[in-house]
């Protein structure tokens, strides 16, 4: 199941109750105008593959259970993480 939110202009945060959509596997939020941190509820998703977020105005320290495997799985990651100074700092961003 997916959820696919790009280009929408939202704003606020990305709601820490999407932690509950337990069956989700793809979360695209690309270039809105979304802030604040990456909720780490969203690290209880195991069946997650992608979380796409890149073009927001988020910060701060992606979750740690967002790296890495889950499932035995490895989630496609997208977001602001490049470059010298970053915005989010992440060890697991497809850039």
């Amino acid at each position: 199941q997916a959820l696919f939110l790009d280009e929408n202009n939202l704003t606020g945060n990305i709601p820490a109750c999407f932690g509950m959509l337990q069956h989700m596997t793809q979360f695209h939020a690309f270039k809105n105008k979304l802030s604040g941190f990456i909720p780490h509820e969203l690290s209880v998703l195991g069946d997650l593959e992608e979380l796409g977020v890149e073009g927001n105005d988020l910060v701060g320290k992606v979750p740690d259970g967002l790296c890495g495997v889950v499932n035995e799985q490895t989630i496609d990651f997208w977001s602001d993480c490049g470059g010298d100074s970053p915005d989010v700092e992440c060890a697991c961003c497809s850039v």
